[in-house]
């Protein structure tokens, strides 16, 4: 079952959106390169299968990357035909002064275990979500990767980072992952800086010499030496033994110095006694 994830501030809120998904659907397409993967999304409560793929073919100028959703009902053979028709479209757009018969590629689904066996008269669930079948693409094959973990985004607190405190993700997006299966790592800008700048952000994002791991972990303390740093999270997703691709996310803020006081500290200097018990029940 395909699970989206949003984590806010410790708490887990199951989250399907438009919005998300279509950034899902950008992240993934730039995910799939000429690996021999075709990566396959089951969406239980939507009734949907995914299908995203990029087929490169250089004698045809072909590197393009297509994503389908056919309904888990439909017949497997139907979405093959549409998968063809896009795949062909663009080549015979790609190839205007060639022979059209001879560049036309088939799409088949074939079962590793049993190549007499014609899945393509199965349903879409069955044909795609099956670790047993492979895509076959003119004469490339294309292994099935059902459901892998993936983190759309990840994002650290927007407003302020205290010396002194532990910070954490303040939200992480994504399906197929648990958070105690993933991995974190933290840097810290090897440079101080006076003032935030984006010019600042985006060079520290390329270069990975210019932070400093300072620990692992879904939290992590942040102490005075990181005062006027930018603060980097490095995230793994994993469910089990299955690992996505990383991602990462850098403070649009520097790490500030805590006051002498918070405000509730000013706040508790005026109630300093602790209500009893049974205050409520007095009302």
């Amino acid at each position: 079952m395909l699970l989206l994830t949003a984590l806010r501030i410790k708490s887990n809120h199951v989250l399907y959106s438009r919005p998300l998904f279509s950034k899902l659907v950008r992240c993934m397409s730039k995910l799939v390169t000429e690996n021999k993967k075709v990566l396959v999304l089951h969406h239980e409560d939507k009734g949907i299968v995914s299908v995203t793929l990029k087929y490169v073919n250089e004698d045809l100028r072909i590197n393009k990357g297509f994503h389908f959703n056919r309904k888990s009902t439909e017949k497997c053979s139907h979405a093959l035909a549409r998968i063809s028709d896009k795949i062909n479209e663009c080549i015979i757009r790609k190839n205007p002064q060639q022979d059209i018969k001879q560049l036309l590629v088939k799409v088949n689904v074939i079962s590793k275990t049993d190549r007499n066996n014609d899945v393509e008269s199965l349903s879409c669930l069955d044909c795609f979500v099956n670790v047993n079948n492979y895509l076959k693409i003119g004469n490339k094959e294309y292994q099935f990767e059902i459901n892998p973990p993936r983190i759309i985004s990840i994002e650290l607190p927007k407003k302020v980072i205290l010396a002194g405190f532990i910070l954490y993700p303040s939200q992480i997006k994504g399906y197929n992952f648990n958070i105690s299966d993933s991995n974190f790592k933290w840097y810290v800008s090897r440079r101080k800086f006076e003032f935030v700048d984006e010019l600042n952000i985006k060079t520290l994002s390329n270069y990975t010499q210019e932070w400093k791991e300072i620990g692992e972990g879904f939290q992590i303390f942040i102490n005075k030496e990181h005062i006027s740093r930018y603060i980097k999270v490095v995230a793994i997703p994993g469910k089990e033994e299955l690992k996505g691709p990383q991602v990462q996310a850098i403070s649009s803020n520097l790490v500030s110095e805590i006051s002498e006081f918070c405000p509730f500290e000013h706040r508790h200097h005026y109630t300093p006694l602790v209500l009893p018990k049974d205050f409520e029940k007095a009302f």
